[in-house]
């Protein structure tokens, strides 16, 4: 496996990511049974991925729960998680809760990546929502933030 910067993040990922929409036992695109899921997860990462995607909308936070059981605190794992896109609204007032929701079913320290999920322009302009982000950067809840359309 060949692994890469992740923009200007100072983070490195694996060339090749893990999406984890569909394993759940739920999802729109698809549905695989969760311990497949799981196993695949697993398979992915004795492979050399070392950068898995969630959302707290993918099947109602239940993704982040099977990568959270599977990887956990792996040191070596990159977590992509986003808020919105029908997980709920992308508000100031949400981001703390949710992305501490999201630490718990990850059981992880801090969330490497954290995105807003298919954000309307007024919200990736929002000024509160930004200062949200980066103050959950400076309280260590998550390493790096942006936006996935």
């Amino acid at each position: 496996m060949k692994y890469r910067p992740l923009g200007n993040t100072g983070i490195t990922v694996s060339e090749v990511g893990f999406g984890s929409n569909t394993i759940s036992g739920q999802g729109t695109l698809g549905v695989v049974e969760e311990e497949q899921g799981a196993a695949a997860v697993q398979h992915a990462y004795d492979r050399g991925i070392t950068f898995f995607d969630t959302a707290e909308s993918y099947s109602d936070g239940r993704s982040e729960e099977v990568i959270g059981r599977v990887l956990g605190n792996k040191k070596d794992v990159v977590i992509c998680t986003k808020i919105g896109a029908n997980g709920g609204p992308i508000t100031p007032e949400r981001m703390r809760p949710a992305a501490e929701a999201s630490l718990q079913r990850l059981r992880r320290g801090a969330i490497d990546v954290y995105l807003l999920h298919n954000p309307t322009t007024e919200e990736i302009e929002d000024p509160n929502i930004k200062e949200a982000l980066k103050a959950l950067l400076q309280d260590g809840l998550i390493r790096s933030y942006g936006v996935s359309l």
